[in-house]
Protein backbone atom coordinates (compact mmCIF):
# COMPACT_ATOMS: atom_id res chain seq x y z
CA UNK A 1 0.00 0.00 0.00
CA UNK A 2 1.20 3.46 -0.46
CA UNK A 3 1.15 3.87 3.32
CA UNK A 4 3.24 0.89 3.86
CA UNK A 5 5.87 2.05 1.24
CA UNK A 6 6.16 5.51 2.38
CA UNK A 7 6.90 4.22 6.02
CA UNK A 8 9.34 1.91 4.79
CA UNK A 9 11.04 4.58 2.59
CA UNK A 10 10.95 7.36 5.62
CA UNK A 11 12.65 4.13 8.08
CA UNK A 12 15.15 3.61 5.77
CA UNK A 13 15.71 7.43 4.42
CA UNK A 14 15.76 8.66 8.26
CA UNK A 15 18.52 5.35 8.99
CA UNK A 16 20.44 6.93 6.23
CA UNK A 17 20.26 10.97 7.51
CA UNK A 18 20.77 9.38 10.94
CA UNK A 19 23.93 7.39 10.48
CA UNK A 20 25.49 8.73 7.55
CA UNK A 21 24.50 11.60 6.07
CA UNK A 22 24.35 14.17 9.13
CA UNK A 23 27.26 12.95 10.46
CA UNK A 24 29.21 13.36 7.33
CA UNK A 25 27.79 17.17 7.09
CA UNK A 26 28.38 17.20 10.76
CA UNK A 27 32.32 16.39 10.14
CA UNK A 28 32.17 19.44 7.29
CA UNK A 29 31.89 16.56 4.44
CA UNK A 30 30.76 16.92 1.16
CA UNK A 31 27.61 14.39 0.66
CA UNK A 32 26.20 13.61 -3.23
CA UNK A 33 22.70 11.59 -2.47
CA UNK A 34 21.69 10.04 -5.90
CA UNK A 35 18.04 11.42 -6.27
CA UNK A 36 17.31 12.00 -2.57
CA UNK A 37 13.67 12.06 -1.96
CA UNK A 38 12.10 13.35 -4.66
CA UNK A 39 12.30 10.57 -6.79
CA UNK A 40 10.39 8.35 -4.62
CA UNK A 41 7.99 11.11 -3.82
CA UNK A 42 7.40 11.96 -7.70
CA UNK A 43 6.40 8.33 -8.60
CA UNK A 44 4.72 8.03 -5.98
CA UNK A 45 2.37 10.77 -6.93
CA UNK A 46 2.89 10.12 -10.80
CA UNK A 47 1.15 7.09 -9.61
CA UNK A 48 -1.94 8.59 -7.70
CA UNK A 49 -0.69 7.05 -4.04
CA UNK A 50 0.65 10.61 -2.87
CA UNK A 51 -1.50 12.28 -0.30
CA UNK A 52 -1.29 14.86 2.28
CA UNK A 53 1.01 12.91 5.15
CA UNK A 54 3.55 11.83 2.16
CA UNK A 55 4.39 15.61 1.03
CA UNK A 56 4.42 16.76 4.53
CA UNK A 57 6.16 13.75 6.10
CA UNK A 58 9.36 14.26 3.37
CA UNK A 59 8.93 18.34 2.97
CA UNK A 60 10.16 18.29 6.36
CA UNK A 61 13.71 16.73 6.09
CA UNK A 62 16.57 18.56 5.49
CA UNK A 63 17.32 20.50 2.19
CA UNK A 64 20.36 20.05 0.18
CA UNK A 65 22.43 23.63 -0.44
CA UNK A 66 22.47 22.22 -4.16
CA UNK A 67 21.03 19.88 -6.71
CA UNK A 68 22.46 18.85 -9.97
CA UNK A 69 20.06 17.24 -12.15
CA UNK A 70 21.28 15.65 -15.34
CA UNK A 71 18.56 15.71 -17.69
CA UNK A 72 18.71 12.58 -19.82
CA UNK A 73 15.73 12.52 -21.88
CA UNK A 74 13.54 9.17 -21.58
CA UNK A 75 14.08 7.73 -24.97
CA UNK A 76 17.53 7.85 -24.61
CA UNK A 77 17.25 6.09 -21.12
CA UNK A 78 15.14 3.70 -22.30
CA UNK A 79 17.97 2.93 -25.71
CA UNK A 80 20.42 2.09 -22.70
CA UNK A 81 18.36 0.26 -20.95
CA UNK A 82 18.08 -3.77 -21.04
CA UNK A 83 15.89 -4.47 -17.98
CA UNK A 84 12.66 -2.68 -16.58
CA UNK A 85 11.43 -3.15 -13.15
CA UNK A 86 7.96 -1.99 -12.46
CA UNK A 87 8.44 0.83 -10.44
CA UNK A 88 10.42 2.57 -13.49
CA UNK A 89 7.65 1.56 -16.16
CA UNK A 90 4.41 1.64 -14.18
CA UNK A 91 4.03 -1.79 -14.72
CA UNK A 92 4.85 -2.35 -18.17
CA UNK A 93 8.18 -1.40 -20.15
CA UNK A 94 6.11 0.02 -22.83
CA UNK A 95 4.96 2.62 -20.36
CA UNK A 96 8.78 3.36 -19.32
CA UNK A 97 9.07 6.67 -21.66
CA UNK A 98 5.42 8.70 -21.07
CA UNK A 99 5.71 7.73 -17.49
CA UNK A 100 9.61 8.65 -16.46
CA UNK A 101 8.85 12.14 -18.14
CA UNK A 102 5.87 12.58 -15.71
CA UNK A 103 8.46 11.52 -13.17
CA UNK A 104 10.93 14.23 -14.24
CA UNK A 105 8.11 17.25 -14.45
CA UNK A 106 7.15 16.27 -11.06
CA UNK A 107 10.72 16.06 -9.77
CA UNK A 108 11.42 19.74 -11.19
CA UNK A 109 7.95 20.52 -9.50
CA UNK A 110 9.28 19.56 -6.12
CA UNK A 111 12.78 21.09 -6.32
CA UNK A 112 10.80 24.26 -7.36
CA UNK A 113 8.32 23.89 -4.14
CA UNK A 114 11.40 23.21 -1.78
CA UNK A 115 13.58 26.65 -3.62
CA UNK A 116 16.46 24.31 -3.84
CA UNK A 117 19.38 25.69 -6.09
CA UNK A 118 19.08 23.59 -9.01
CA UNK A 119 21.66 22.93 -11.79
CA UNK A 120 20.29 21.42 -14.74
CA UNK A 121 22.45 19.63 -17.37
CA UNK A 122 21.27 18.89 -20.65
CA UNK A 123 22.63 15.82 -22.61
CA UNK A 124 24.97 18.10 -24.09
CA UNK A 125 26.46 19.84 -21.81
CA UNK A 126 29.93 19.03 -19.79
CA UNK A 127 29.83 18.95 -16.06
Amino acid sequence: SPFTRTSLFLYIFGLQLDKIITPSLDADKIVIADSYWYKFVAKMKVSNQGDKLLMESFESLSKPDKIIFIDTSPEIAYQRKTTFNHFEANGKADNFIPFQRLIRNEILKIIKIQNSHLRLFRKTQIL
